[in-house]
């Protein structure tokens, strides 16, 4: 299935030898405020673990919960003008040749989270909403001006690099049409 390509850029092929890894945008104040609720949260539970042993298992939970997100926060985009890999801190996703990129500067509407982290560290997993279906997210960051929306082999990816310009410039998109 083709995705609709308006307001997508073309892609150009570039020289060999442009692969480039570029880093995730800082974290948005979104996600500071979540992780920063997650992990107080998981501080008065494991406290109050010590005085009620049923607590232990919830304890358990949470703290493999929050050290499973962390694993899986991205670290790095791997970008060529073959594919786009994100790397985390255990492990790598290959998403596979970028067909088309664009920079994601509208509102996204009410999406649901199918499966993943909902800003525990990052945004990761796999998401729907009704203008877009389903897509992948693996953002850092919930501000429009990090986020890329990209078209690979395995569907829509949103992604949110440091520097979207250099996104587009590893991706094989011109200078002149990046944001």
């Amino acid at each position: 299935m083709r995705l609709p390509t308006i307001g997508m850029r073309e892609r150009h092929v570039p020289e060999r030898g442009s692969a480039m890894q570029l880093t995730p945008a800082r974290p948005s104040k979104d996600i500071k405020v979540i992780t920063a609720a997650v992990l107080i949260v998981f501080a008065g539970v494991f406290i109050f673990s010590f005085y009620n042993p049923l607590v232990f298992l919830a304890t358990t939970f949470i703290g493999v919960t929050i050290i499973v997100c962390y694993i899986y926060t991205p670290t790095a985009y791997d970008v060529s003008r073959d594919d786009l890999t994100i790397v985390f801190r255990k492990g790598k996703k290959k998403c596979g040749r970028i067909h088309r990129a664009a920079p994601l500067n509208r509102r996204m509407p009410m999406t649901l989270r199918v499966w993943g982290n909902g800003g525990l560290f990052a945004g990761s997993g796999l998401f729907w909403n009704r203008k877009d279906g389903f897509f992948r997210a693996y953002v850092t960051s919930s501000k429009r001006s990090h986020l890329v929306l990209v078209e690979a082999d395995i569907g829509k990816v949103i992604v949110s690099p440091e520097h979207p310009g250099q996104f587009f410039q590893a991706a094989g998109f011109p200078l002149s049409e990046a944001p």
